[in-house]
């Protein structure tokens, strides 16, 4: 076994290799410290190392890839196996609890689910059948009539995929009946700038924070009018332990001084390639948090 070898194990519909991932930033840096780095898609034939990365795109991450992990020391995320916003969010709302305040519909799934929907095709594919093209064609339709249906009846602060209702009587019906979907509490952070959203990137004990600011209250990264170094507040870093995360990003708000979470990230991305290579320096120093984590 090599002593100084990571490994990062991927799903193999997550297209690693093409995705600005920032775990390719962070192997480039290890590389260059002297770690042999080698990239494994799927849980069968992982070959030796002394670290590794559980890299599943994935919000509820297979079992064989834990049980294919087993038999290795150091596995990063070993714990991370679940972020749906069911497990993850401390402010989701039912629909007879008697909440007053507005409310945000999005997916229940990271990424809106996307990767899991890659999986979905792939499995029905492989089974055959007849008329799976046609199945798949119709099970897309009615996710965009339902996605049609929300954006009619939401409020004008919505971004796409995240829907703001002024109260819980306004939210669809057929939402609360369909297990892809959650509401949340809508609980934005307003300040001079607008509306502030913050990031936290972190590996090991190695992190670095940064707080996004736009004239909307939900947006994107376009949306954005600029960003600044912030603090990463101590009940955050209790959640992440709570979360059992190594490596990850966690999307959040203040709130009336309270921490919102709205996202936990095993497979953080730069969208933006004016923000990859801008924070380049800090993802070299959160390199570094993998000395973290015993040979």
């Amino acid at each position: 076994m090599s002593s100084k070898r990571i490994l990062v194990v991927s799903h193999k519909g997550d297209r690693i290799g093409t995705v600005p991932f920032i775990a390719n930033d962070i192997a480039h840096y290890w590389q260059q410290s002297g770690y042999e780095v080698l990239f494994h898609q799927g849980f069968e034939g992982l070959p030796d190392a002394d670290k590794v990365l559980l890299h599943a795109n994935m919000t509820h991450v297979d079992e064989r890839y834990l049980d294919a992990l087993a038999g290795y020391p150091c596995v990063l995320n070993r714990a991370a196996v679940d972020i749906s916003k069911r497990f993850i969010s401390r402010q989701l709302v039912e629909a007879d609890e008697g909440y007053s305040g507005a409310v945000l519909v999005k997916s229940n799934l990271n990424s809106h689910g996307e990767s899991e929907w890659r999986n979905h095709c792939d499995r029905m594919r492989a089974e055959g059948g007849v008329g799976v093209g046609l199945r798949l064609m119709l099970e897309r339709e009615q996710r965009k009539f339902q996605a049609r249906r929300l954006r009619r009846a939401a409020s004008p602060q919505s971004s796409e995929g995240y829907w703001v209702y002024p109260r819980v009587d306004d939210v669809p019906k057929f939402v609360w009946c369909d297990p892809y979907y959650v509401v949340e509490q809508f609980l934005p952070e307003p300040c001079e700038h607008g509306y502030a959203l913050r990031h936290w990137f972190f590996l090991g004990r190695q992190d670095f924070c940064s707080v996004a600011y736009s004239d909307r209250p939900v947006f994107k990264p376009n949306d954005l009018t600029h960003s600044e170094p912030a603090p990463v507040p101590d009940q955050l870093r209790e959640i992440r332990r709570e979360l059992g995360f190594d490596y990850g990003k966690f999307d959040f708000t203040l709130h009336e001084g309270r921490v919102v979470l709205f996202d936990a990230n095993k497979t953080p991305a730069f969208t933006s390639a004016s923000r990859r290579v801008r924070f380049q320096p800090q993802l070299a120093e959160l390199a570094r948090g993998i000395e973290d984590y015993p040979d």
